[in-house]
């Protein structure tokens, strides 16, 4: 049973192009419904010691931050230097706006999500010598094996104290890259004056990260200072090249994307990205074997479970998925500026955003707050302290955050603890949308457990939402989304997503058994149901791992989401730009209408739906999901990245006759051979999607099955 399905009222909206209302004609002067109440709240006051603030945002921010990966802040009142995904170096300071110093973008490759200028790492001596390496991806040169999709490079720059000089590159490093993903990543200067670089295991062959003579899955060690393009260091535990690579330092890694020098006692702390159970840091010692793919952190991994763990180092952190599902190692923290983290390495977690620390001694994780966007990077901070990088693909809330004491509750309204008080419902009635609230229902549903679910939005008054050129519906700031789960007409969880000015807050609150209100969340939960479905209730951080900026953020409100009389009522209340009069305007021409995966329309358009709703939102550009896919459901199948490629993440590890370095995403006519259907079909670790779902949705899987054994071919 379907808790609420029809548009209440009609929908106020701006159309324009790309999301972008320059120029826009406003909607006529009609009477909208007022909507006085459910308006996005400022979040609520971290609970722990430690918060973050925006930093340097008088010189780094919109725009100008967008796609931010990396930062260096190299020394209080200097200049900084950040770089982005997109092939530019932003120079900043305390006082002058950002602008572009470098522009690599045109020599650069972008075929591959992961593509794209990742690091850089500025010479002991840039006050005299100007030279900065970067870490970016190239085309494959003329000639190379036809298995070379691109190159990873480290390329050495010079400043000229107003920007660098494009046509002074030294390349001091080109490695071949076979697969999309796990490719040269970082590189970072030791207290040794060396220069370190990261490279991930290449997907394939797994063998490459356990043996030394090759360079992926390997941290290298090079003397850039000696000669150019690089020595190898007396030091390198096979320097003389009889056992292993000349520049490997350290090896039995598998996507090292970050590693960070402290700088006290030169210590390397390395962030190894893990598969489908475990994230590991790990500390620098040469020679040193980490045990990938052999051990996946300090356990024998799926496709080895009969290893010798101590045959490796251990790491210093270990920690499970979901808690933390892609590492990114953060500097060690010295004195007391941050109280609780003297003497503690930080790290983060890319998908949710949560900041964690552990202790050098016990070795524990202990996560510290959640920043609730994509992180990237840590810097250091030219006042002392640690800088956060925020990545944002696709809009203007990229930038740089500080980590800072938490002072205590700033002063303002405390934050609701019950439904009943957000202004949201009714306040006597928690179960029905208040007056302000929109009520949709999308034609195709995201699967979560079999619930049933209500949505609505609420926009403030005065503003309307905005149209990009797929017909994803932009909500302004100031707007809420909502949304009741329940089963047999009892609610369980209700869930609010706000967007505001640090961009989009996601909350949980949890029903009592009265069913007279829900209670706010303060962490995640799990727990088994009246009806016996084991339901998660996400962190706030988890909210943006799926709410991204390259999907709409709002997922399901899409013009393609909309049946015609749903989008009819939202042209007749009058709320959309002058321009725009019918149904066929509204929708656009890029993104076809989806279809209720479960109805009577053509099997491969419905499982099109499905994967559009269930799937798209991470596999696309610039969303978070890894590997090379885009099932967004106006993408042809052949560029959607899935028929007969090679699976280039996760292994499905007891697929018969289908070893890990050689999965296919689709086969066709051959479902049993289809990864992504084995996924479907899991739970934990491996299963897709990854959140949202605890048990799989076994009528999806039939879908997919049966269109996978009539597919002929790839086309």
């Amino acid at each position: 049973m379907r808790l609420r399905t029809s548009l209440l009222v009609p929908v106020g909206l701006l159309l324009v192009g790309c999301g972008d209302a320059t120029g826009s004609v406003l909607p006529p002067d009609v009477d909208r419904p007022p909507n006085a109440t459910c308006v996005a709240l400022p979040p609520p006051a971290p609970r722990g010691s430690l918060r973050l603030e925006p930093a340097f945002a008088d010189t780094l921010s919109g725009r100008d931050a967008r796609e931010l990966t990396h930062a260096i802040l190299p020394a209080p009142g200097r200049r900084g230097f950040a770089t982005r995904k997109s092939g530019q170096v932003v120079l900043f300071d305390l006082e002058t706006p950002a602008r572009v110093v470098l522009d690599l973008a045109p020599r650069m490759d972008f075929d591959a999500p992961e593509n794209g200028r990742v690091s850089s790492a500025l010479d002991p001596d840039f006050a005299e010598t100007g030279f900065a390496y970067l870490v970016y991806t190239v085309p494959p040169p003329e000639g190379a094996p036809e298995d070379v999709r691109h190159v990873g490079r480290v390329g050495r720059f010079t400043f000229d104290g107003d920007a660098f000089d494009p046509e002074s590159e030294v390349v001091v490093l080109d490695v071949p890259q076979v697969a999309d993903v796990h490719q040269v990543n970082h590189a970072a200067f030791g207290r040794d004056g060396l220069l370190y670089v990261g490279l991930g295991d290449q997907r394939r062959p797994f063998t490459h990260s356990q043996d030394p003579r090759t360079l992926p899955g390997s941290l290298l060690r090079l003397d850039v200072a000696s000669r150019a393009p690089y020595a190898v260091p007396s030091t390198n535990p096979f320097a003389d090249g009889e056992e292993g690579a000349p520049e490997v330092v350290a090896f039995g890694l598998r996507n090292p994307w970050r590693f960070t020098v402290d700088g006290t006692d030169g210590a390397i702390y390395i962030g190894d990205v893990g598969a489908g159970a475990r994230e590991e840091i790990d500390v620098f010692a040469p020679g040193a074997n980490y045990g990938w793919p052999e051990l996946e952190g300090s356990v024998c991994s799926q496709m080895r479970p009969d290893c010798d763990p101590s045959a490796y180092v251990a790491p210093l952190v270990d920690v499970l998925h979901p808690d933390v599902r892609s590492i990114v190692a953060g500097p060690r923290v010295h004195g007391d500026a941050l109280p609780g983290l003297d003497g503690r390495v930080l790290f983060a977690d890319f998908v949710s955003g949560g900041l964690w620390s552990a202790s050098l001694e016990r070795a524990d994780a202990r996560r510290e707050l959640d920043a609730g966007f994509l992180v990237t990077s840590f810097a250091d901070d030219p006042a002392g302290g640690v800088v956060v990088v925020r990545y944002d693909p696709s809009g203007d809330e990229g930038g740089l955050h500080r980590l800072v004491p938490n002072a205590g509750t700033p002063a303002g309204p405390p934050f609701p603890r019950l439904l009943s008080e957000t202004g949201c419902v009714e306040a006597d009635d928690p179960r029905a949308f208040a007056a302000g609230v929109v009520s949709y229902a999308p034609v195709a549903e995201l699967w979560s457990d079999g619930a049933d679910k209500a949505r609505g939005f609420a926009i403030p008054d005065g503003t309307a939402l905005a149209v990009d050129g797929e017909g994803d519906l932009r909500l302004p700031v100031g707007s809420v989304m909502i949304k009741h789960f329940g089963f047999g007409g009892r609610l369980h969880e209700t869930r609010l997503l706000m967007h505001t000015d640090a961009g989009w807050q996601g909350y949980s609150y949890r029903w009592n058994d009265a069913q007279t209100d829900a209670e706010l969340l303060e962490d995640g939960l799990r727990e088994p149901l009246p009806n016996g479905v084991v339901w998660s209730y996400p962190r706030r951080s988890e909210c943006g791992s799926c709410h991204v900026e390259a999907s709409g953020a709002s997922l399901s409100l899409e013009a393609a989401q909309l049946d015609d009389a749903q989008l009819r009522g939202i042209l007749s209340g009058g709320y959309v730009d002058r321009r725009v009069s019918t149904v066929d305007a509204l929708r656009g021409s890029r993104r076809p209408a989806l279809v209720d995966p479960h109805g009577d329309a053509a099997r491969e358009t419905r499982v099109r739906s499905y994967f559009h709703v269930n799937c798209a939102h991470c596999h696309q550009p610039g969303g978070p999901g890894r590997g090379g896919l885009d099932l967004r459901v106006e993408v042809e199948l052949r560029r959607a990245g899935i028929c007969d490629e090679r699976a280039s993440t996760d292994c499905v590890w007891d697929v018969p006759d289908s070893p890990c370095d050689d999965q296919t995403i689709v086969v066709p006519g051959a479902p049993e051979q289809s990864i992504l259907l084995h996924r479907m079909r899991r739970e934990g670790n491996v299963a897709m999607p990854p959140l949202g779902r605890g048990a799989p949705d076994d009528e999806a899987v039939a879908l997919v099955e049966a269109w996978i054994a009539e597919l002929e071919a790839c086309p």
